[in-house]
Formats: C-alpha cells, sequence, structure tokens
C-alpha cells in the first residue's frame, strides 16, 4: 500500500479513535505556508468533511474517472459570457506562470480553460482537467472545483489533500460564482498549478475574479431590463392593446394589461411564452385570463446581439372583460357544437367552483345547460378531477334549497346490496332533492340492475333531479344503469387545464401568496391526482409553513421543483418520478439514488441529461 493511501485510511480509523498513529500527507498544506487545523491528525476540517463525503459516495482512490458529457450550449453561454473576459485578462496577465485558470458550472462540469504552459497543460489533460468532464466530487473526490461547490464558498486543496492519488501533485484554488439575481450558485473559477508552483495568492486571485464576474452578470442584468423597457415604451407608443414585457424575472404591463393580469397570471403568460418557444413557427398562444376569458398572447423575442433577453406579449381579448359579465357571441361561438346555444347564457362559472381554461369553459356550459334539464346526468371523470364537486355546483345553480343527497355505491361492501338499495331507492321516490349516485361504476350484479329497475320505476315520477359520477375508460362492459344517464359531462384532468393552476392555488390559498416561481413549478406539474393532489398539496404546505407567510418554490417538495420543457410520454413521466423520489430520498445524493434505483452512475446520469430533469 503506497503512503498516500495510508494516510488517507489512517485519517479515517482516527476520525473514530483519536489522532494516534495518524500520518499527514507526504506534501500538503502545511509545506506550503496553509495552516493545518481542526481534523484529526491536524488535517483542515473542511477537508476532513470532504474525504468523508468522497468514501460515501464511493470514490475509489486509485482511480480517477471524472464522466464526460457534450456541453449544454445554451446554458454555458451565458456564464461564459461574463467569465471570458475576466479571465483572459487574468490569463493576460499571469503569462509566464505555472497556472491554469478553468470555469465550471454548478456541476463542476468544465465550460472552459486558460493554460499557457505546454508543461502544465499536458498534466491536465492527463487527469482530465478539460473541457466537458465532471470534477464533482461524487466522481472524483477532494478537489477545489468540486468541494468549493459542495461547502458553497472559495477553497484550496493542495498536493496530499486531494482524495484520488492521480491529483496528488495538484494544487488548487476555487471559489463559487453567485448569480446577482437570484443567489443561487452557477459556476466556479478555479486556479490550478502543480505544487511546487502553488502560492498563497491563488486564493484571493479567484476571489477577485469571481468578483468581477458577478458585476458583469449584475450589469448584464441591468441590460436585459433596459432592453426589455425600450422595447415595450416602443410598442406601446403604436399599440392600445394590452402589452407586456417580460421575462423570468422582470415583469413589465402598461394599464390595459395590468387591469386584466395579477402575480398568478404573470406565471400562467410565462408558461406559454416557455411552450411557444419551443414552436418557433406557432407565435401565438391561446390561454385563458380571468373569469373564462379567452385571449389570444402574440410573443415577439426581444434579441441582443442573437441572444434572447425576453419577449414582447401583446394581449389580444377576444370576449367581455374579467367583470363577471356574459360572454360575447364571438366566445360563444368557440365552445363545441352541441353547448353553442347553452354557451351563450352560461355564466362564467360554475357556483363553489373556480377556473378559466377553455376545457373548463366548455364543460361549465355543458353543465349549466345540463343542471337546467330534467335530470339523468352521468358527469365522469378521472379520480380526483372533482366530479362531486360538479354535480354539488349544478345542484346550487337549480335548487339550491333543496336537500342534496349523496348515495354512495362505495359503501354497497359495508352496508350490503339489499340495504344500499333500498336506502337508494327511498332518495329516488322521496321529495323534492338532487340525488348523486357517487362511484356508480363500483355497482355490479344485482346492486346495479336493482339501481337501475329504481331507477325506471321512480325517478321520473317524482320531483328528484338525479345525477351519477362514474370514472373514466372502464374496464370490462358497459354496466346497464349507466344507459338510464342519457346526459353526459366530462370533467377534464388537471393536465389538459394548466391555465386553471394558478386560479385553483389561489382559491385554496385564499388570501395567502404563493410566489410566481412557486406557481410556475406547480404548472408544469403532470398531476396524475387532478385537482384532489394539488389541493392536498396546498393544505399539508399550509400547515407546515408560517401562517402568513408567502408559499416559495423552496417550500416544495423537490421532486415538484423541477421544470420541464418538453413533452414527456406516460413512460418518460414514470422514470422521471422515479429519479426524483430517489434523489429526494437520498438527500440529492446521485451516487446513493443511483444504487437504489439500481442503476449505475452513468447510467442516472445519462437518464438525468435525456429526461431533462432539473434537481433544484
Amino acid at each position: 500500500m503506497d503512503h498516500q493511501r495510508l494516510s488517507r485510511e489512517q485519517f479515517f480509523v482516527s476520525s473514530e479513535l483519536g489522532p494516534s498513529g495518524f500520518e499527514p500527507p507526504r506534501r500538503g498544506p502545511s509545506d506550503l505556508g496553509l495552516p493545518r487545523r481542526d481534523g484529526p491528525g491536524g488535517t483542515r476540517d473542511a477537508i476532513a468533511k470532504s474525504w468523508h463525503r468522497s468514501r460515501l459516495s464511493g470514490v475509489q482512490p486509485s482511480c480517477l474517472d471524472p464522466p464526460y458529457a457534450v456541453l449544454d450550449d445554451e446554458h454555458q453561454h451565458r456564464l461564459l459570457r461574463a467569465v471570458r473576459p475576466v479571465l483572459e485578462h487574468l490569463d493576460e496577465q499571469l503569462s509566464g506562470c505555472d497556472v491554469s485558470l478553468a470555469v465550471a458550472d454548478a456541476d463542476a462540469k468544465i465550460a472552459s480553460r486558460w493554460v499557457t504552459s505546454g508543461h502544465l497543460e499536458r498534466q491536465l489533460d492527463r487527469i482530465m482537467l478539460a473541457a466537458g468532464f465532471s470534477y464533482n466530487e461524487q466522481h472524483v473526490g477532494t478537489n477545489a472545483i468540486g468541494t468549493a461547490l459542495e461547502q458553497g464558498a472559495a477553497t484550496t486543496v493542495v498536493g496530499g489533500e486531494h482524495f484520488v492519488d492521480a491529483l496528488q501533485d495538484m494544487a488548487c484554488a476555487a471559489a463559487p460564482i453567485h448569480d446577482p439575481r437570484t443567489g443561487r450558485v452557477i459556476g466556479v473559477i478555479d486556479a490550478t498549478a502543480l505544487c511546487g508552483d502553488f502560492s498563497l495568492l491563488m486564493l484571493p486571485l479567484v476571489r477577485r475574479a469571481v468578483a468581477d464576474i458577478e458585476q458583469r452578470l449584475a450589469d448584464e442584468a441591468s441590460t436585459d431590463e433596459r432592453l426589455l423597457l425600450a422595447r415595450f415604451l416602443q410598442v406601446t407608443r403604436r399599440s392600445r392593446r394590452p402589452v407586456v414585457s417580460m421575462n423570468d424575472r422582470i415583469c413589465i404591463t402598461n394599464r390595459a394589461a395590468a387591469a386584466l393580469l395579477d402575480v398568478t397570471d404573470h406565471a400562467v403568460l410565462w408558461e406559454a411564452v416557455r411552450r411557444a418557444r419551443a414552436m418557433p413557427t406557432a407565435p401565438d398562444a391561446v390561454l385563458q385570463i380571468g373569469n373564462a376569458q379567452a385571449i389570444t398572447a402574440r410573443l415577439a423575442p426581444v434579441v441582443d446581439g442573437g441572444r434572447v433577453v425576453g419577449e414582447i406579449v401583446e394581449l389580444r381579448p377576444e370576449s367581455a372583460p374579467r367583470d363577471g359579465r356574459s360572454r360575447s357571441a364571438g366566445a360563444s361561438r368557440r365552445a363545441r357544437s352541441g353547448d353553442r346555444r347553452a354557451a351563450r347564457w352560461a355564466p362564467s362559472q360554475l357556483p363553489l367552483l373556480v377556473g378559466r381554461s377553455t376545457a373548463w369553459t366548455e364543460t361549465v356550459a355543458r353543465a349549466v345547460h345540463y343542471a337546467q334539464g330534467p335530470g339523468r346526468v352521468l358527469v365522469q371523470g378521472e379520480p380526483g378531477v372533482g366530479k362531486l364537486a360538479v354535480a354539488r355546483a349544478m345542484h346550487e345553480l337549480r335548487a339550491k334549497d333543496a336537500p342534496f343527497v349523496v348515495c354512495d355505491a362505495a359503501e354497497v361492501a359495508s352496508q350490503g346490496p339489499i340495504a344500499w338499495a333500498e336506502r337508494t331507492a327511498r332518495a329516488l321516490g322521496g321529495p323534492p332533492a338532487t340525488v348523486v349516485i357517487r362511484h356508480l361504476d363500483l355497482l355490479a350484479g344485482t346492486a346495479a340492475q336493482q339501481l337501475a329497475q329504481d331507477i325506471d320505476d321512480v325517478a321520473d315520477h317524482s320531483g328528484v333531479w338525479l345525477a351519477a359520477t362514474i370514472a373514466t375508460d372502464l374496464p370490462g362492459p358497459r354496466l346497464p344503469v349507466v344507459d338510464r344517464f342519457p346526459s353526459t359531462v366530462v370533467v377534464p384532468p388537471l393536465r389538459q387545464r394548466a391555465d386553471d393552476v394558478p386560479v385553483l392555488i389561489e382559491n385554496r390559498l385564499g388570501g395567502r401568496a404563493c410566489s410566481p416561481d412557486a406557481v410556475s413549478a406547480l404548472v408544469a406539474q403532470h398531476w396524475p391526482g387532478n385537482v384532489r393532489e394539488l389541493y392536498e398539496l396546498l393544505d399539508v404546505l399550509c400547515r407546515e409553513h408560517a401562517a402568513g407567510s408567502p408559499l416559495g418554490l423552496e417550500d416544495l417538495p423537490p421532486r415538484l421543483r423541477m421544470r420541464r420543457s418538453n413533452r414527456l410520454t406516460l413512460l418518460e413521466q414514470a422514470e422521471v418520478s422515479a429519479i426524483l423520489d430517489a434523489l429526494a430520498s437520498c438527500s440529492g445524493n446521485k451516487v446513493h439514488a443511483a444504487k437504489r434505483l439500481g442503476l449505475s452512475r452513468s447510467s442516472l446520469y445519462r437518464k438525468i441529461a435525456a429526461l431533462g430533469v432539473d434537481w433544484v
């Protein structure tokens, strides 16, 4: 066993049994003017913690194998645009010094490097400190780039402080770069030299470079704001339409747009912008604002030297403003042909319920139309979409003072089919009321036949208005009792009502605020449990966080903080959910998550890249 490997293994023994027997690395920071302190055997505390993380990640000291991936051009562009002038100038000042400079992204993947010494360049190639390779601690153990990102602060790693043998001859200093607009780490600057060329000035050198880069990012943000404002003023001088100038951080509106939009609408509008960017041939996005008001959003990019800094959005309302008035004839013509007549006189919402998407508007029109009929209405939809809520809203619209009776077929197992059928028959033949047969799909055999007979015998001769709820896409043959309900209202799943999510959030939270970032993240979700799942999540968040404080992106469960610009298949959605659940269970440790999923580390990274998983 070589001397370097022995010192690390002795460290792990000494960290548990005390410092006796700990042998310091043959070439460490004390040899170069850096003090030893805190850890076993005098090892610096930050290095000791990093060694532990490296060991837990499964890094082998004898193996240097950083993964390689093609650089994300869009992601790297902004970082390199701010970094390149600073590091190129610094590289000129270091001409003649055997020191290289490198920039890596927030995942420790090298984006670019600057080196003038041929000897040092060959050494960097040997250890794969080059563009495309990842120097994350999980891959290569303790090193300045990965460790600075892990601890969120500037650091040096010298000689034997490196975890992997192949890095023992190197000395590095690195500092993370923070986005001045969000405070998030977006990259890291690294200075690397051979141990013999190490200088204590390397750390202040990278700190100074980071300060200059962050200032450039701040100036760039100001430039973006000025460009968005200038373009906004240019458009509003010639247009009286509602106009919004926006990007993911800024939203500027004229008076007409301010009358249409609130904070949650900004999130919906930005989601529409993101979707439209993926379809450059379709610059128009149709969405709903306010009380079921359809608008067309004309999107035009604001470009600076080929770089898109934001969007100009011209809103073109196609119906009455959000004051609850009836919809115009133009809006009525957009309803499905079977509901055109109903849509002309339908109110903008069902009582007790909210929504504004096209799918929801059509559902409302159909429900209102049938609510004024004789009954026998089937309310159909996936679990959690709110079928019973729609039936109750129809009852409130037509006869809110009458009793509302629910006969749940799920209770047949506990009550027995005979007792349940007798109770249902009494309700159907009783005084005027609204009777809802809930979970009609759970009925079978004699219970279903008896219900069909009771409907035929008594329902039409009483004052009962009858409805039933049933799941979508039922397996097996159609139940005969379903034929007793000639009218159907289909409640769409929440994934088809993305524009409704901000309104549902606002409705559930009452007066409590939810940040636009959090709203955007929730809008982007698939919601297999539909409205019920969304409401249950919001209820949990309200219980877990102090009353009155706004809910932010950081308050959401990790699996919901991701954003996906691409449309995923059902299988891909399942893969994304499994990956996010594993990452959450492993506190973001990708090595442990890969083991939990039964994948190799490289396979997990490939899936994360291919599926567009953004772990926040």
